[in-house]
């Protein structure tokens, strides 16, 4: 899925086009508080890793995969990887990461620009499509 691995990519430089990345770039916003949970600021750390609704989401595919673990409050992309331990699992791993992150995003902008509902499950079953999306084209 070239777009989810792009949009990725994005995020771990901090190229997104989040509420505080829009405020340094002279765009100014009403609100800069994430879009998901209200309650902080929108900055990538928050939005998708240590947000309420990313935390659910997180949780969630934590126990789809029966990853018996207690997450990190911000499960970054080098903690993610260090979990695997074969080429495969690096692969499938890295695709689930790639969607997580994607799916969360896409909820987010859903939530912005269409006022779409929010449900953490809705979230996952979004990641868990763009998922075996991804693994089919690897």
């Amino acid at each position: 899925m070239p777009s989810a691995s792009v949009f990725t990519w994005k995020v771990l430089l901090d190229k997104v086009a989040r509420k505080d990345n829009l405020d340094i770039r002279g765009i100014n916003l009403d609100n800069y508080m994430c879009a998901l949970c209200k309650r902080d600021v929108e900055i990538a750390n928050h939005l998708f890793f240590r947000c309420l609704i990313s935390w659910v989401v997180w949780n969630l595919y934590y126990k789809w995969v029966g990853e018996i673990t207690v997450p990190h409050i911000s499960p970054q992309f080098s903690q993610f990887k260090s979990l695997r331990i074969s080429k495969s699992e690096n692969i499938a791993w890295d695709c689930m990461w790639m969607s997580l992150v994607s799916a969360m995003w896409r909820q987010k902008n859903n939530l912005v620009f269409k006022k779409a509902s929010l449900d953490p499950i809705e979230i996952f079953a979004m990641c868990s499509k763009m998922y075996y999306y991804q693994i089919l084209e690897e």
